[in-house]
C-alpha cells in the first residue's frame, strides 16, 4: 500500500446515490472537522445533481462509478484510496446524515485500545432532539443495555460500550482492522453487508464500541417519488431477503449443505403458501432470492472459508 498523504489520518467516505437533498450539508459538516479529514465521495451513478454538488467541495475526492456498484463494493473502492493514502482510520459516513465538530475527534481518542476495530458515534435523527429509533433497537438487540441503564438511573456515563453491532450509518475503522478483517463482502449489495462485518470482527476478537461523546445526525429521509418506483421497491425487498440468507449461510455452525436444504424447505413452504393465497408478489420475491442463492453458492463457499482467515479481504 502506498503512502502518500502522511498529514491526514483519517479519511471520511460517503458513499452517494441520488444524494442531492443531504449532501451539501453532509460534507460541509465532515468539512468542518476539527480533526483533518480527506473527504472520499465514491459515486454510484447518480443521476441528479449530486456530483456538482460534491465538485463545489474542491478538497473531496470524487470516484464515480459508471453503475450501482451497491452499498458495501463502493464503500471498499473508498476504503482502498484511503489505504493507499497511508490513512490509519476511516470513517464511513451515510450520505444522509452529518456529524458534529468533534465527532471524528473523539472518535479516534478512544480508538487507542486497538482491541476495538469499529467505534461508533451516538446516532440521532435529523433534529438532534432523540436518540434514531433503528439506533434504539439495535442497541437494545446487540448488546447496548448498559448504556441505557446508566443512561436511565443517572450512573456515569462511561467513555466507551462494547456491543456486539451498530449499524454502518456512522463508523470509524482502523486500518489495522481492515488489514487483518478486510472490508465489506462483495456478496452484499444492500443490507446485511455490516451485519456481515461485524460477524467477522467477533471472529477475529476485535470489539464494537459506542461512544457517546460523540454524535452523528441520520436524516432518514425519502430522495424523491422517483426512488419510489415500484421496480425499486421491489429490488430492495428482494435483495432484503437475498442478504439474509446469505448471512444465515455465512453464520452457520453447521455444513454449508445443510443450511442451504432448510433454507430451500422454508423457501418453499413460504412460496407454496403464497400460492394458496394468491400473494404474487411474495412468490415473486422468494423465488427470485432463492435462484439468485443458488447462482452464488460457490462464491458464498469460497467467501465463508475466507471470512475465517485474516487478511486484507475485498479492498
Amino acid at each position: 500500500m502506498m503512502n502518500n498523504h502522511n498529514t491526514v489520518e483519517v479519511a471520511a467516505i460517503i458513499i452517494t446515490y441520488n444524494a442531492s437533498k443531504w449532501i451539501y450539508e453532509c460534507l460541509l459538516s465532515v468539512s468542518a472537522s476539527i480533526t483533518p479529514v480527506l473527504s472520499i465521495i465514491v459515486d454510484n451513478n447518480s443521476s441528479d445533481s449530486t456530483i456538482e454538488i460534491v465538485q463545489s467541495f474542491q478538497e473531496a475526492v470524487c470516484i464515480q462509478q459508471s453503475r450501482n456498484i451497491g452499498f458495501g463494493r463502493a464503500n471498499n473502492i473508498g476504503i482502498t484510496y484511503a489505504l493507499n493514502q497511508g490513512c490509519k482510520y476511516v470513517f464511513l459516513l451515510n450520505q444522509d446524515a452529518r456529524i458534529d465538530a468533534d465527532t471524528i475527534y473523539n472518535l479516534i481518542k478512544h480508538a487507542v485500545d486497538d482491541t476495538f476495530g469499529i467505534l461508533s458515534p451516538v446516532h440521532l435523527n435529523k433534529t438532534g432532539d432523540a436518540i434514531d429509533t433503528l439506533f434504539v433497537n439495535h442497541l437494545s438487540n446487540y448488546g447496548g443495555k448498559d448504556f441505557f441503564s446508566d443512561l436511565y438511573l443517572g450512573r456515569p456515563i462511561q467513555p466507551i460500550y462494547p456491543v456486539d453491532f451498530l449499524n454502518a450509518a456512522a463508523w470509524l475503522i482502523t486500518r489495522e482492522f481492515l488489514v487483518n478483517v478486510g472490508g465489506f463482502d462483495p456478496l452484499f449489495f444492500m443490507y446485511g453487508e455490516d451485519d456481515d462485518l461485524c460477524d467477522r470482527a467477533c471472529i477475529h476478537k476485535y470489539k464494537i464500541g459506542l461512544v457517546p461523546s460523540a454524535r452523528a445526525y441520520h436524516y432518514r429521509e425519502k430522495s424523491g417519488e422517483s426512488e419510489r418506483s415500484r421496480t425499486i421497491v421491489l429490488f430492495s425487498q428482494w435483495n432484503r431477503i437475498y442478504s439474509q440468507m446469505v448471512l444465515r449461510l455465512k453464520r452457520t455452525t453447521h455444513p454449508l449443505a445443510i443450511e442451504f436444504a432448510r433454507i430451500t424447505i422454508q423457501s418453499l413452504l413460504t412460496v407454496m403458501i403464497a400460492v394458496v393465497k394468491l400473494k404474487i408478489e411474495t412468490i415473486y420475491l422468494f423465488a427470485r432470492a432463492y435462484l439468485h442463492l443458488v447462482s452464488e453458492l460457490p462464491e458464498i463457499a469460497k467467501n465463508r472459508k475466507l471470512s475465517k482467515t485474516r487478511g486484507v479481504h475485498w479492498i
